[in-house]
């Protein structure tokens, strides 16, 4: 079939236009309820990253994770310094990595 065969195309850009239109609107109609997955995962990461710095970086909070899920033993001498501090965090995490 080649486009001789069809006739002169009739009709202005107006027409086109506003089909264009209705079917724009016929497409997006739904959309809000078939997209409610993708922000509830987009969601839950934004959540997810902003409670893991807390999780990594906060010694109170890396104490209250271990004491009521992970239960590692702590080891014995004073944790006081920044690193000391990293470094038993990282051990934790570590430690519940290998778990999982």
């Amino acid at each position: 079939m080649c486009l001789a065969s069809l006739g002169p195309l009739s009709g202005s850009w107006d027409d086109a236009n506003k089909k264009y239109e209705e079917i724009t609107e016929a497409n997006k109609s739904g959309m809000a309820l078939q997209t409610i997955p993708y922000k509830i995962g987009i969601s839950a990461a934004v959540i997810g990253g902003f409670a893991s710095f807390p999780l990594c970086f906060d010694f109170q909070t890396v104490h209250w994770f271990n004491e009521h899920y992970v239960t590692t033993d702590i080891p014995p001498k004073e944790v006081s310094e920044w690193s000391d501090r990293a470094f038993v965090t990282t051990k934790l995490n570590l430690t519940e990595l290998k778990r999982n």
